[in-house]
């Protein structure tokens, strides 16, 4: 148990959990700052973690305007703490869809780029394809494939929609695969 000093923001330890819980009367208003109590809890077994970071570095003068350096730069870390990014989606078929979704989209993009114009500001595959070359546009099996990729995406996206299924995900990874697989030499053609 913790006592909030709303000033200083700082956590300073009150007292341990087996001394028992002060007696808060009245709710806090968190429109106002910090509530003054709140329960934190941290691992007996909790370890710091280390960092280290080394460099070394030889310079020499070889001639009169020219100097050679040769240098290693490294870190390690040893116990490091981490927080999980809640703006991840979580790993499984939603996931796999979205970020399958997301190649279609970026490539169609890149290739609106390379054309030398703006792309739109959209994740509609269908409202990207129209502004491809006419042989991109013509591909019934680029058609196919962001078609399946955009029937799936609010499903990814979306908390409401019903999670994609596996087959779905394996179905989205390949219909991404061939979007990569037609379009990238496309954009790398420079």
């Amino acid at each position: 148990f913790v006592v909030n000093i709303p000033f200083s923001g700082n956590d300073v330890p009150a007292t341990k959990a087996t001394d028992g819980f002060p007696i808060v009367t009245t709710s806090p208003n968190l429109t106002k700052g910090p509530a003054l109590f709140a329960l934190k809890g941290v691992t007996p077994n909790f370890r710091n973690g280390q960092m280290q970071q080394f460099n070394f570095s030889v310079q020499r003068e070889l001639a009169k305007d020219i100097v050679a350096t040769v240098g290693f730069v490294s870190s390690a870390g040893a116990k490091l703490y981490w927080a999980r990014n809640i703006n991840q989606p979580d790993p499984g078929p939603g996931a796999i869809c979205f970020h399958a979704h997301a190649c279609a989209e970026k490539l169609l993009k890149a290739l609106i780029v390379r054309r030398g114009r703006h792309p739109p500001r959209t994740h509609l595959l269908p409202k990207l394809l129209p502004l491809q070359g006419p042989s991109v546009r013509a591909d019934k099996a680029l058609i196919a494939a962001c078609a399946l990729l955009e029937g799936l995406y609010p499903s990814s996206r979306y908390p409401e929609e019903p999670l994609p299924t596996l087959d779905q995900a394996r179905r989205a990874f390949e219909s991404a695969t061939l979007v990569r697989d037609l379009l990238l030499p496309l954009v790398s053609a420079i």
